[in-house]
């Protein structure tokens, strides 16, 4: 499948996904491909709030959903690898902006937001459990 997005400026953003039959479904949010499915539950769980974002948000929301697809079983090879700004890039459609494709160093400051964001995470569970 392939993923395309677009902007309307009488209808707004669109996410559609194709299929190889040819058939096509439109999306608030998506992903597609191997380990996708930890990518559209983050999705699910939090594209109504996705609205209200600008796209600097909406582009951590969007790297946050993709690190998730990262972990593989106890046997894959490529359970360890995370996102860098090598293995990754966003495309950002938006309103009065040109299409744009976010990469390398430039992408680097999202990829650190959502580093100190998971470890902010990882200190709230700790301290939880240290005071359960």
């Amino acid at each position: 499948g392939i993923l395309v997005a677009s902007y309307a400026p009488a209808t707004g953003p669109h996410l559609y996904q194709t299929d190889p039959a040819g058939n096509y479904y439109e999306f608030y949010a998506n992903a597609i491909g191997a380990r996708s499915q930890s990518a559209k539950t983050y999705l699910e769980k939090n594209f109504e709030s996705f609205k209200d974002l600008g796209d600097e948000e909406l582009i951590v929301h969007a790297l946050k959903a993709l690190s998730g697809c990262l972990g593989g079983s106890s046997d894959d090879k490529d359970k360890d690898k995370e996102l860098d700004k090598a293995s990754c890039c966003v495309a950002v459609v938006s309103e009065g902006k040109p299409f744009k494709i976010i990469e390398g160093d430039e992408l680097q400051p999202y990829l650190d937001a959502i580093e100190v964001e998971g470890n902010t995470e990882a200190m709230e569970v700790e301290g939880e459990q240290a005071t359960a």
